[in-house]
């Protein structure tokens, strides 16, 4: 439903119900008078203070409409020029949840690794070499702990070719707003 049409129902109805109860009361009362003039002032009245809460409601819910389409708007520019700089970089750029499954696999991480985002997204990390598994469970582990980057470690990871490459990885974790990590960001360079 429309805002226009929503601002008219808001309007028209309260003032539909309390000018049929006004009728009500003058046709069943027709002996009220002087007093049902006044009363017909009343709710004159009272029609137009609904009228205009009605619009002054409105007016606000329009302004705060507003405010909340440029803020997407704005967002929306800021994740484009964010993923246009995640994929122009040559460095795999992957980001995980907590379980170390892949949420993300830029454009440099297939060059460097093998796999496609298609193949990669989904799975638990199919570039860490069994052996240094738990070593990069501990790296995670740490990360979440102390909440800190953790930079520039020398390690060795797989392409989906399963030949063993030494990469640079840095690791840090995506917080919520309220700071608590939800995911970790890894970004690797041969």
């Amino acid at each position: 439903m429309s805002l226009h049409r929503l601002r008219l129902i808001a309007m028209l109805v309260p003032v539909a119900c309390v000018g049929a109860l006004e009728f009500l009361v003058v046709v069943l009362e027709p002996s009220l008078g002087a007093l049902g003039g006044a009363h017909l002032i009343e709710t004159v009245v009272l029609m137009a203070g609904i009228v205009v809460f009605s619009l002054t409601i409105f007016r606000v819910i329009q302004g705060k409409e507003q405010t909340i389409l440029e803020l997407y708007n704005r967002a929306e520019r800021s994740a484009d020029r964010l993923e246009r700089l995640i994929e122009s970089s040559g460095d795999a750029i992957i980001t995980v949840d907590l379980d170390g499954r892949i949420l993300s696999w830029s454009r440099g991480a297939a060059a460097i690794y093998g796999w496609t985002a298609s193949e990669a997204v989904g799975t638990v990390l199919p570039t860490v070499p069994a052996d240094l598994a738990e070593d990069t469970r501990a790296i995670i582990r740490r990360l979440i702990e102390s909440g800190d980057t953790i930079g520039n470690y020398e390690t060795e990871r797989l392409r989906k070719d399963g030949r063993r490459i030494p990469v640079l990885v840095t690791v840090s974790p995506i917080r919520t707003a309220s700071a608590n990590v939800l995911g970790i960001l890894g970004i690797s360079k041969i």
